[in-house]
């Protein structure tokens, strides 16, 4: 742990040092203070690789729809979505998908990784 207490070099630190703050990859609404071009383009990036994507994996996520920056880009993919979280967040994922990708060709197994490990891997090409 490191205390600075001048503020010149604390700015600097921050400046050249800045780890964002990881709260800001579960919570958009949260002000992001530090690392707010990397946080920018890690999202575009994650929307540009999801958009590219012909089958995308979703594992032990559940859906929370207000998190737009993980869930807009898989609901605008044409991507085939694998998602695997358990049974209940598996029906509260058919629920979104009903609504948000509706005629889309997703998968759902209702169980967690350790039970459909191959299946995620066959599906995905591995």
């Amino acid at each position: 742990m490191l205390a600075e207490r001048d503020p010149v070099e604390h700015r600097q630190r921050i400046l050249s040092n800045a780890v964002p703050p990881v709260m800001s990859y579960f919570d958009p609404t949260k002000l992001t203070t530090s690392g707010r071009t990397f946080l920018e383009a890690q999202r575009a990036r994650w929307g540009g690789l999801a958009g590219n994507a012909a089958v995308i994996a979703i594992v032990g996520v559940q859906v929370r729809p207000h998190d737009s920056h993980i869930w807009a880009p898989l609901r605008d993919t044409s991507a085939q979505l694998v998602y695997c979280s358990g049974q209940a967040a598996a029906e509260r994922f058919k629920e979104w998908a009903a609504v948000e990708r509706q005629g889309k060709r997703d998968r759902v197994l209702p169980d967690y990784f350790r039970r459909h490990f191959g299946e995620i891997c066959q599906h995905l090409g591995l």
